[in-house]
């Protein structure tokens, strides 16, 4: 599976609220998000799962993804819309990375 294929079945794992935990490993530092850091894996799951439980709807655009793979590691940016349903029912969105 290529480091693309990951992002991108990230994207639709966003889109269909399937569980987000199973793409960041035991060893995860840091997730940045819209409103957000996360520090450490314990955290890193437990956001996600809060994520996934208080939201919906949502709507992933990708609009420029590029994956520079080296070796073991790979890095990625790509230019994104966000939009979801939040508990309160208020639509949000956001530009991205």
């Amino acid at each position: 599976m290529t480091v693309e294929t990951v992002v991108r079945d990230y994207y639709d794992a966003l889109r269909s609220g399937r569980p987000l935990a199973p793409y960041f490993g035991d060893d995860a530092v840091v997730k940045f998000g819209v409103n957000e850091s996360l520090y450490g894996a314990d955290v890193i799951v437990d956001g996600l799962r809060e994520q996934r439980e208080t939201t919906d709807e949502w709507r992933v655009e990708s609009e420029r993804l590029v994956v520079d793979e080296r070796g073991a590691f790979a890095v990625f940016a790509d230019e994104v819309q966000l939009a979801w349903t939040d508990a309160d029912g208020e639509r949000r969105r956001f530009d991205t990375r």
